[in-house]
């Protein structure tokens, strides 16, 4: 996981929402909200993908993925402000 004590929250969602759209390297399609989040959240920021190919870098499966980003986020505020906020925006 990344160091990421020093961020607020809307530098975290200004950061994924820079990343939002883009083409994922491993699938082509577009790059989500959430994926970005998750990619910031395990150091990919600066290579992020979609969660598939997140979780094949990492060696887990997606739901494996998923379980520990959730884990993530609820001990880091900002991630987890963020998170809601990708919620809401759904």
């Amino acid at each position: 996981m990344s160091s990421d004590d020093t961020i607020t929250t809307e530098s975290l969602i200004r950061d994924i929402q820079q990343v939002a759209g883009k083409p994922c390297p491993h699938c082509h399609d577009s790059i989500t909200l959430a994926d970005a989040l998750k990619c910031r959240a395990f150091g990919f920021g600066k290579s992020p993908c979609c969660a598939e190919g997140l979780a094949q870098a990492l060696g887990n499966s997606v739901e494996e993925l998923d379980e520990t980003a959730r884990n993530y986020f609820n001990l880091h505020e900002c991630y987890q402000s963020a998170w809601q906020w990708i919620q809401e925006q759904k």
